[in-house]
């Protein structure tokens, strides 16, 4: 089969879509189908990614594109335009198409095109972030600001219509039952859905990444996300920074550097003695030996190796739909610590919290007690062993479905009732 994903992000750039599109997409390459990725260099056009490469049997094609969603998506060139995007479909007949998240140019730039392309269609959704039960409309008003009751009427509109928009596809993907896209299309009746949850790579289950005791003095908190105000490090390091420990280090793992990191930065007290490059460790004053380091751009060897090196993951995150960071934790046997995002509160052994002060107790608890570390690890490392999340398994299940897909012979393919794999 000629399979295309439309997709904002995508390997070399870390985030969980690129993560699982990435090995979605490797996976049906290396069994034998043609798979394009058409991607974008991300809003901050980073200019050493080539427009045309062959990446482990996935030929990649990328364009610049800038999203301020809700208020702009807009083409930074003639190739990077709605109409280059269906030309671009139109050209390379794919048997099925499949555009990933709402919310961006991959699936807003088709939608006055859908009933001109003739392929199957699959939309995958990732969740909808801005789906809301109120917009501060008249709130946003009543405080005279004008642009922001324009935001959130966007929103509400897009959300208002966006049920028409995924009905017209053969498929529709989410990531969790409870996942408020999959609700959102139960409630207005859709019935192209099933449920594609995110896999762990074989790494993480490997003997070299699981975690083991360690008696040691030190304690080593990770948080791998990108720098921005939904996933929350402000909180996880302003928990860290009040925490009484004698020996720990906290470190944070993103893409790119952005004004949100260097505002993170400052608050470690970077600005005592200049900002340090990425990567460079940051000493917290006060009591016990506390540091803080920041990574940007690490390649997934060097991410493997901080999982490896670290005791506890942690996560502030505000809003999460399936965060596959987690599960990569617990896979390699470590503690996890969280906001209660994307229903990660089923995970056996997982710590929540709700807060600053509640994140900076739990620091305090796990840093004194080394057995709770271990323990929380093993529970965890056996919940995710008995769910079937590997690679594998998803790739062979997508694989099918797209099969069936491509062999109807029209109408909707789809089964009226979710299935979960």
């Amino acid at each position: 089969m000629r399979i295309m994903f439309a997709v904002a992000t995508y390997w070399p750039f870390q985030d969980g879509v690129s993560q699982v599109t990435r090995y979605l997409a490797e996976g049906l390459a290396k069994k034998g189908h043609e798979v394009l990725v058409y991607t974008g260099t991300g809003n901050l056009k980073a200019h050493n990614l080539a427009r045309r490469e062959v990446h482990e049997g996935v030929e990649i094609v990328r364009i610049d594109v800038f999203v301020r969603w809700p208020l702009t998506i807009r083409g930074r060139n003639r190739e990077s335009t709605p109409r280059a995007y269906f030309e671009k479909v139109r050209d390379w007949k794919p048997d099925v198409l499949i555009a990933v998240c709402a919310q961006t140019w991959p699936l807003d730039w088709l939608v006055p095109y859908l009933d001109r392309i003739a392929c199957k269609k699959v939309f995958f959704s990732h969740g909808y972030s801005h789906l809301q039960k109120h917009y501060r409309i008249r709130e946003e008003l009543h405080n005279r600001n004008v642009l922001g009751a324009w935001i959130e009427y966007r929103k509400k509109r897009y959300y208002g219509t966006l049920y028409r928009v995924v009905g017209k596809f053969d498929l529709a993907l989410y990531l969790l039952e409870e996942n408020n896209a999959c609700r959102y299309a139960k409630h207005h009746g859709l019935q192209n859905g099933k449920v594609l949850e995110n896999a762990v790579e074989d790494v993480f289950f490997s003997d070299r990444m699981r975690h083991e005791k360690r008696e040691k003095r030190e304690i080593c908190f990770l948080y791998v996300a990108n720098y921005n105000e939904n996933k929350n490090q402000g909180m996880v390091l302003q928990a860290f920074v009040k925490a009484s420990m004698d020996k720990a280090s906290l470190v944070f793992v993103g893409s790119q550097e952005n004004a949100y990191l260097e505002r993170l930065r400052r608050e470690a007290g970077a600005g005592r003695e200049g900002c340090p490059d990425a990567g460079q460790a940051i000493r917290i004053p006060g009591k016990g030996e506390k540091q803080v380091i920041f990574c940007v751009g690490l390649t997934r060897q060097e991410i493997y190796e901080r999982y490896q090196k670290a005791d506890v993951f942690v996560c502030g995150s505000r809003s999460e739909n399936a965060p596959i960071v987690h599960r990569e934790a617990a896979a390699a046997g470590m503690a996890v610590v969280s906001t209660p995002v994307g229903s990660v509160e089923k995970m056996d052994g997982i710590l929540i919290v709700q807060d600053a002060g509640q994140m900076c107790a739990a620091m305090e608890r796990l840093s004194a007690h080394r057995e709770e570390v271990y323990e929380r690890g093993e529970r965890l490392r056996q919940y995710i062993l008995q769910k079937k999340c590997r690679i594998p398994d998803k790739v062979d299940w997508l694989e099918n479905q797209l099969r069936l897909l491509a062999c109807a012979g029209g109408g909707n393919s789809c089964n009226d009732v979710l299935e979960r794999v």
